[in-house]
């Protein structure tokens, strides 16, 4: 059942990190840690949970797609659909390794290496690293109905400057279904 093919997924996804303890691996533990602090307490010193705009922007230095942003200037370079576009294929890339692995796991063996390894790298990268970007980026083609006074939405690339919020009729629907859906 969908139990065991979880627990499945989940024990392949882990076999044999249980026990590296060489100096290496936990450097890499406390490094993926802290990055996980970083990101938990960007996520709660925003404006929303009463805290400062100034402290959010302070914090804002702890995600790396932020300072990246940051760094190539106040002019945006690419597009912010570019993201939405980079977000639903990392997503959907994971949720495919996801049902692949589980299959492979069903059939009664995992003798392919390499779905596994992709699985846990970009779960690792996702989840550790871009988790508060990607969910940012998932989130553009519905960011007017959170900040009805965007400037920078998906309605506006469409239909030009002073255009109302419309992310569920055509063409916007299309990007907002998925949006809805992988966030």
């Amino acid at each position: 059942g969908f139990t065991t093919n979880l627990f499945g997924v989940i024990f392949v996804m882990t076999e044999g990190l249980a026990h590296d303890c060489t100096p290496g691996a936990m450097r890499k533990v406390y490094f993926l840690l802290f990055v996980d602090v970083l990101q938990l307490l960007r996520i709660m010193t925003t404006p929303m949970y009463g805290w400062a705009l100034d402290t959010q922007q302070i914090m804002n230095y702890t995600d790396l797609v932020w300072v990246f942003t940051w760094l190539s200037g106040k002019v945006p370079v690419v597009p912010r659909y570019t993201f939405f576009i980079v977000g639903v294929i990392l997503v959907s890339i994971a949720v495919a390794d996801t049902w692949y692995v589980t299959h492979l796991f069903q059939q009664g063996g995992i003798q392919k290496l390499w779905p596994v390894k992709l699985l846990r790298f970009i779960v690792a990268t996702v989840v550790t690293v871009f988790f508060n970007s990607l969910v940012k980026w998932l989130m553009v083609p519905l960011e007017c109905l959170i900040d009805p006074d965007s400037q920078d939405t998906m309605s506006i690339y469409i239909h030009g400057p002073g255009s109302p919020c419309t992310p569920w009729i055509w063409p916007e629907v299309v990007m907002s279904v998925p949006a809805a859906l992988l966030t």
